[in-house]
């Protein structure tokens, strides 16, 4: 075996830096610099993966997942947040879960790897902006792709102007041109409502009974 020469911390505390923290100031300073240290190990071992998996291909993946007792899922996820955010790509005011969410927000080739379209960018400087915590970042980004995937969704009722449950779309048409005129997003009660203010509005005028065919009976 190789040796690396990497010189890892103690994993206890070092009593001579704790004694020389004394305001709260100084304990919100370390801790700080210690969530930091834990996003810089991230993204080591993220771009470490990507070049192993350069240098020995897609198995080796699977070998380190096994051999380390870690779900593969969790090895990809390293391997995907560092190609999504190459290192002039990150937010070095975000964390690595930050980045590995707003990943989310791109169509992903399982197979190659790759991105195909570019909203993450968009997205991490957005949580920095809003201040969003990582689990919010997640919500917001699920919301968009649902609206996306669903462009009716949020739309209020035509008619009572309450959110859409069962909402029907209507389209009404000019009888001379069959050109759209507008769409109306209705309520099945609404619905009918509307055709009673219709009909009643006109007291002479009742719906016409549906035509009856005397094929069946020949």
């Amino acid at each position: 075996m190789v040796e690396s020469g990497i010189i890892l911390p103690n994993s206890t505390l070092d009593e001579q830096v704790l004694s020389k923290l004394s305001t709260y100031e100084d304990y919100l300073s370390y801790y700080i610099q210690l969530t930091e240290a834990s996003d810089t190990v991230s993204w080591v071992k993220a771009d470490f993966l990507v070049y192993m998996l350069k240098k020995m291909g897609a198995n080796s993946l699977s070998a380190l997942s096994r051999d380390l007792k870690q779900p593969f899922g969790t090895v990809d996820n390293y391997v995907r947040t560092a190609r999504a955010f190459p290192s002039d790509k990150r937010n070095t005011a975000m964390s690595f879960s930050h980045h590995f969410k707003a990943s989310f927000s791109d169509k992903y080739d399982e197979k190659t790897k790759t991105f195909l379209t570019n909203k993450r960018f968009d997205w991490i400087n957005r949580a920095q902006d809003e201040r969003m915590s990582s689990r919010t970042l997640q919500a917001n980004i699920s919301e968009e792709k649902e609206k996306t995937a669903n462009p009716d969704l949020g739309v209020l009722c035509s008619h009572c102007g309450k959110p859409n449950d069962k909402l029907q779309k209507w389209t009404m048409a000019s009888p001379q041109t069959g050109k759209r005129i507008i769409n109306l997003y209705l309520h099945e009660v609404c619905f009918v409502e509307i055709l009673k203010f219709i009909y009643d509005g006109h007291e002479n005028t009742t719906p016409a009974e549906p035509q009856k065919s005397d094929a069946g009976n020949q």
